[in-house]
């Protein structure tokens, strides 16, 4: 058990890391997982769905294979399906969000960055490359002028409208 800087306590899982590049979870613990490989860059996703599930202006994902990446540790996990476009992971016992996987890409699942514990990282940290859905950012949100891509909606829009089954 650790103590967090607001003096709240959570569970950090030590099990053997061999194959391991970064591990996360939720934040009480309930939710592990491992990945075996490295995370992609930083995407910053300013839509409407990930403001109202973090209660921020945005949620940062990065990126691995989906056959890279497993739970470890499931006794509260919860999927979410707010659409047909893609379902989403928490934590049904304190609320972290977790992951998020689109239906057009089932060979790979978004983790959020904030459930990644970035001290089990064997690689370097990944860096912000790209804002999304920036078409329903937040009003009060200022973006830095910090070179990165930025998106109305996402790269791969195209893929969504193709996906689409009548």
């Amino acid at each position: 058990m650790q103590t967090g800087a607001d003096g709240s306590k959570f569970i950090v899982d030590e099990s053997n890391t061999n194959g391991v590049v970064f591990e996360g979870g939720c934040r009480c613990g309930a939710v592990q997982y491992a990945s075996s490989a490295q995370p992609s860059s930083i995407t910053l996703c300013h839509c409407r769905a990930c403001q109202q599930l973090s209660g921020s202006a945005y949620i940062p994902f990065t990126g691995v294979p989906k056959t890279a990446f497993k739970f470890t540790k499931s006794s509260s996990l919860q999927n979410l399906k707010l659409s047909d476009i893609a379902e989403r992971t928490f934590c049904s016992s304190c609320g972290t969000p977790l992951t998020m996987e689109y239906k057009f890409d089932e060979n790979r699942i978004s983790v959020t960055m904030g459930s990644v514990d970035s001290k089990t990282m064997s690689c370097e940290l990944p860096t912000v490359k790209t804002h999304i859905y920036l078409s329903e950012k937040a009003p009060w949100v200022v973006l830095p002028e910090d070179g990165t891509e930025r998106w109305g909606t996402m790269e791969t829009a195209h893929l969504l409208a193709s996906n689409k089954t009548d």
